[in-house]
């Protein structure tokens, strides 16, 4: 046994008090050392001894930064080295008081140390705070970990769904198309694929839209040995894009509006209407055009189509074409197409086009077009009378 004075009145404490010299020996102890290291017989007699020579020198080199600050050294965890026994993992405080000759009385609280946390338990900590699906799974799907977010609305916990099958958990079975897509991610990932999708899961009554992912990791032999299940909320994805497609229609519904504004059909005789065409006459207000041309023929079974371009100054050899098959497309459906108030530069574009000139009307202005459509009405009703 140790010859060191002991500390009755710290007995009941369940720490490890000591006093030792600076070289380590013991001047005073608390008989928790001997429940500390097994009993009396095995009770060291100097710190630094009880240390070994790695963590003693460590152990010195923290407390003396320690002194120079003037501060006690806290929480050196450390083993004891005692005997033949296993060492102890224990936590020391320590500080070192001054004495007159210079040398130093260093004072120690030694206690068993806490058990360490594993990495695994650390990580659960931190994905217990995040706001998202997060779960770990064998290569097989069988589940291993799930975090907080998931359970606690399940009302579940950590041991009821360790090693039930991932796409089993209830968060999926409501829809067996989910949990077919589930399985489907597991056997890819399985294979070293990542998959992406975005399915709905289920909690506490409501149906959550989410983003879900499921990676493969690998061991150091680069097999997969463990799968990542992630699950991020598209509620307000969802919300964004469906704003996104509302306004898309409102735009897709105004530029329609404007398309049919801006290719206005006047019905200014039984058999004759004029769509007047005024501004910039580009691809899309062509394709209007066409529409707006050959949909009124067919619902009013006119005979003339008067195009007025008196308010279009240019157009391109592209425009000239289109129009040139809005008037062959209408003479298809029975209708003759009298294009009226040409600028010259829009006469030489067409003339340019090599269009047979016997099958396109073209007049000066919009009155020279309605007295050509009204007099060959007339003579097409003179000579229908004649018949009879």
């Amino acid at each position: 046994m140790v010859e060191v004075a002991e500390m009755p009145s710290l007995e009941h404490v369940p720490a490890w008090v000591w006093l030792a010299s600076d070289a380590g020996d013991f001047i005073q102890s608390s008989a928790y050392v001997h429940a500390l290291t097994g009993g009396p017989d095995r009770a060291p007699a100097n710190w630094f001894a009880a240390l070994g020579p790695a963590e003693a020198a460590r152990f010195r080199g923290e407390l003396a930064a320690c002194r120079r600050a003037g501060a006690p050294l806290r929480r050196f965890r450390h083993t004891l080295a005692l005997g033949d026994g296993a060492p102890i993992e224990v936590e020391t405080d320590c500080s070192a008081r001054e004495l007159a000759d210079g040398a130093a009385v260093l004072a120690g609280v030694t206690r068993e140390a806490p058990p360490r946390s594993t990495a695994a338990e650390n990580a659960l900590v931190y994905l217990n705070e995040l706001p998202i699906l997060l779960a770990v799974t064998d290569d097989r799907g069988t589940t291993e970990l799930v975090n907080k977010t998931v359970l606690d609305p399940l009302r579940l916990t950590p041991e009821s769904v360790r090693g039930v099958p991932f796409d089993a958990l209830p968060c999926w079975v409501h829809d067996p198309g989910v949990q077919a897509r589930i399985r489907e991610a597991i056997v890819e990932a399985s294979e070293g694929r990542g998959v992406v999708v975005e399915l709905e899961a289920r909690f506490a009554g409501s149906t959550l839209p989410m983003k879900y992912t499921c990676d493969p990791l690998f061991d150091d032999e680069g097999e997969v040995s463990t799968l990542l299940h992630t699950g991020t909320p598209l509620v307000e994805q969802r919300r964004i894009r469906t704003e996104l497609q509302r306004k898309l229609e409102i735009i897709e519904r105004q530029a329609q509006a404007i398309r049919v504004m801006s290719t206005p059909v006047l019905q200014v005789w039984e058999g004759v209407f004029v769509i007047p065409i005024i501004g910039t006459f580009d691809a899309a207000r062509s394709e209007a055009l066409m529409e707006a041309t050959l949909g009124h023929v067919s619902a009013s079974a006119s005979r003339f189509a008067i195009l007025d371009l008196t308010g279009v100054d240019a157009i391109d050899d592209n425009i000239a074409d289109h129009l040139r098959r809005v008037v062959n497309s209408a003479r298809l459906v029975g209708a003759t197409c009298v294009l009226t108030g040409l600028s010259p530069t829009i006469a030489q574009t067409l003339a340019g086009l090599d269009v047979d000139r016997s099958k396109v009307v073209t007049l000066r202005n919009l009155e020279s077009g309605l007295r050509y459509c009204l007099r060959a009405l007339a003579t097409r009703e003179s000579s229908q009378e004649n018949q009879t």
